[in-house]
């Protein structure tokens, strides 16, 4: 997909880590859900059924039930048998992965957001103790940098890469794990596709959508030097209104399309737009679709 803008860069490791650091303050206000996934026994709550000291529901008593989990006071208030369903306690998985091609930072304000949404995931994944894997994508190439380099900044590449589409049939996505892709999703091919790898091995998984009002609403008009961010091609446009128009509806209908794949395969698609606060931003998809939630 073309855009009016040269190839983007990344910023240097001092900004990242300081990109991190915001992380953290927004992590104050904002949580990653992260308790419908699966793991290990651990010291994290989950949604499942379990052995720990808190619970968090009631149910009728059945044959084969813990005489232990009987809620006596219940049975004296009203004479029936009656459950304690506790909560589950899990180590979470969280496999964070993140689309590190051109397009991703073809303008710095996209590039804020997308690193923004990338470390709000990682910050609120420890913050649940969860065991965490980053995984940086270009085109085919995939690199899975230690925790320690992501911290100290050193974990983008430091070229773009190719106008090839990130393929996530080559992560190591971990069973059950919680799966956060950030992606632009700017390439071509049929959207299940793209998504379909997420849902692998019982997972649950989501992506967030960085994007800039450059790409999704541009006023281009008459002669356009158009730059793609991934190749570096260019070519001289003449940008008419109607032309403008099918670009528009092209984008529109693009998203629609990942959108209701995302639906299928039960794999929340969240747009979160560059301009403005982050947090702000949150509230229009990421938050309604249950990928975040305020802190309380």
């Amino acid at each position: 997909m073309s855009a009016a803008r040269a190839r983007g860069a990344w910023p240097a490791p001092e900004a990242l880590v300081r990109a991190q650091r915001e992380a953290r303050a927004r992590a104050e206000r904002v949580r990653l859900v992260v308790h419908q996934a699966r793991g290990r026994t651990g010291a994290s709550l989950g949604r499942g059924a379990g052995d720990s000291v808190e619970y968090e529901d009631h149910r009728s008593f059945v044959p084969g039930d813990d005489p232990r989990h009987v809620d006596w006071n219940a049975y004296a208030r009203s004479g029936q048998w009656v459950a304690k369903v506790f909560r589950a306690e899990v180590t979470p998985a969280v496999d964070l992965a993140f689309d590190a091609s051109a397009s991703m930072a073809a303008w710095p304000g996209k590039a804020a957001c997308a690193l923004g949404l990338f470390y709000l995931a990682l910050e609120g994944a420890r913050r649940v103790a969860a065991s965490v894997r980053v995984h940086v994508l270009v085109g085919p190439a995939l690199e899975t940098p230690p925790l320690d380099a992501v911290d100290a900044g050193r974990w983008l590449p430091a070229t773009p890469g190719d106008d090839a589409p990130p393929e996530l049939g080559r992560v190591p996505w971990r069973p059950g794990s919680l799966r956060i892709w950030v992606s632009d999703l700017l390439f071509v091919g049929a959207p299940s596709g793209h998504l379909a790898p997420l849902g692998r091995a019982a997972g649950r998984a989501a992506v967030l959508v960085p994007h800039a009002v450059e790409e999704s609403a541009p006023e281009w008009q008459g002669n356009l030097t158009l730059v793609d961010p991934e190749s570096g091609a260019q070519r001289i446009q003449r940008v008419s209104p109607r032309l403008l128009e099918r670009y528009h509806e092209a984008y529109q209908q693009h998203f629609a399309a990942l959108r209701d794949a995302g639906r299928r395969l039960g794999i929340p698609v969240a747009r979160v737009a560059a301009e403005g606060d982050l947090l702000a931003a949150l509230r229009t998809e990421a938050l309604p679709a249950g990928v975040f939630e305020p802190c309380r």
